[in-house]
């Protein structure tokens, strides 16, 4: 059997669902997603889904936290945490500020793990969930370096980046097959008596 490592970056699939307006997929198991990407010959043995706490709304962070909560507690996945911080913005005709949040640090870890994960021989082939430009290089040194090992980008629905196809050995296309073979129950149990359930919005 192949050994298969999943990296998912987790924002990315979020823009992809929400602009298919698919929320019901938004409660999903990353570990079962990558899971229903494989070939019959493939064994999933780790995925590592990359993602930020966000800081906008109270709201925006609470569904969050049920979901990573959840997916802690339910999924066989790795949860690995970038930041988001804080940018101000300035209108160059009036000269207004405001403040808005940038995710940082997702490329940077996806490129450190997978570069890593192949240099110590933890996968056979590797399935990239996301569509960014940065992840192009450690793309190409990993098969530079590991020409036996395989890497397939796999894209969020509506989201395609001909640079990262090109980089990969083969590319797919998520659907909503896919996702729906991966959404987990809407309640979960995080601790002894503990439950989170998902969010009405995401129903």
């Amino acid at each position: 059997m192949q050994r298969v490592i999943g990296y998912i970056d987790g924002f990315n699939l979020y823009y992809g669902l929400r602009h298919r307006k698919w929320p019901q997929f938004y409660w999903i198991d990353p570990f079962a997603l990558v899971a229903s990407l494989l070939a019959p010959s493939q064994q999933l043995v780790g995925v590592k889904y990359f993602t930020a706490r966000v800081r906008q709304s109270k709201a925006k962070r609470d569904r969050q936290s049920k979901y990573l909560d959840a997916i802690r507690a339910y999924s066989q996945a790795e949860i690995i945490l970038g930041k988001y911080y804080r940018k101000p913005q300035q209108c160059r005709s009036c000269g207004n500020t405001w403040t808005t949040f940038e995710e940082k640090m997702t490329d940077c870890a996806i490129a450190s793990h997978m570069v890593a994960d192949a240099f110590r021989d933890q996968f056979d082939a590797a399935v990239l969930v996301g569509g960014d430009t940065d992840l192009v290089p450690p793309v190409k040194m990993v098969r530079r370096w590991f020409p036996e090992k395989r890497i397939t980008g796999w894209f969020p629905p509506a989201r395609k980046n001909q640079a990262v196809a090109d980089a990969c050995h083969d590319e797919g296309h998520i659907n909503g097959d896919h996702l729906a073979l991966a959404v987990m129950p809407d309640t979960i149990e995080v601790a002894e008596g503990v439950h989170v359930e998902r969010p009405p919005q995401w129903a």
